[in-house]
């Protein structure tokens, strides 16, 4: 039997579908942040003292450049109807943050002399989403965890917008945000195993973020921390009580990139 209580009243299910932080994830995160910010720092405290490099960069009408991106992605669910109404196997469900990365192209626009551009940055990302269940089998009388990975290769097609501040130096901050498409190019053949959880072979997300431009001697080097969350329901429909419990799926991810321009 499923047991309720007073969290099943604010849709958080109780003990039902839960999600448990990565501890070495967060800690390399928390790593490559401290990292960042120190870098920054110190490249912050040096520009003051040196001649603007590329003084003339921002006044093409096209920049060129590639991208690496390393993002820690989540599926978030929603039970179904069956899952909740105490007859599935199923008794609980938890998404499992995992560690990826994307390799990119980066074309900017600018829109305005100073402070707007148009961004494209069509890049090639790796997930392996995963989901963990307890299922109980009535044979055995007891529970069994099991995790289902869900990997993918997924092209995406960032279409976005970026604010910039005045330039300081070697330096200047900027926002930025905008839509994802996305289209599945590895990873359909587990859509054809039916005791396997899939996804869809498309994606529509909307993402934002802040980083900083720092103009170096001969490039310009922008670290850049995005939010991304998906639009579009995942979920694929297959015969297996994995997929009975759920009724929609979509992606979450935070993401570290590195541009190069």
């Amino acid at each position: 039997m499923h047991t309720s209580d007073f969290w099943n009243q604010l849709h958080l299910y109780g003990q039902k579908i839960k999600r448990t932080p990565s501890s070495k994830s967060n800690a390399l995160w928390n790593l490559l942040l401290g990292c960042l910010f120190l870098s920054l720092v110190t490249i912050e405290n040096t520009s003051a003292q040196k001649s603007n490099n590329l003084p003339y960069y921002d006044d093409k009408p096209l920049h060129y450049g590639f991208q690496i991106g390393l993002h820690q992605s989540w599926l978030k669910v929603r039970p179904s109807k069956t899952f909740m109404s105490n007859t599935d196997s199923i008794t609980a469900i938890t998404p499992l943050p995992s560690l990826g990365f994307s390799l990119g192209f980066i074309v900017d626009v600018p829109i305005d002399e100073e402070y707007w551009n148009f961004r494209i940055n069509p890049n090639v990302a790796f997930y392996e989403n995963q989901v963990r269940f307890r299922e109980l089998r009535l044979e055995r009388g007891d529970y069994v965890w099991h995790t289902e990975n869900v990997e993918s290769v997924f092209f995406e097609l960032p279409l976005l917008f970026k604010h910039k501040s005045v330039r300081r130096g070697n330096m200047r901050m900027y926002l930025v945000g905008g839509a994802v498409l996305g289209a599945k190019i590895g990873g359909k053949k587990q859509k054809l195993d039916p005791e396997r959880l899939a996804t869809e072979d498309y994606n529509f997300e909307l993402t934002y973020g802040a980083g900083f431009d720092i103009y170096m001697s001969f490039f310009k080097f922008s670290p850049e921390i995005r939010l991304t969350h998906g639009l579009a329901d995942m979920k694929f429909n297959s015969p297996n009580s994995y997929s009975r419990s759920l009724d929609r799926v979509t992606t979450h991810r935070v993401t570290l990139y590195l541009n190069f321009e």
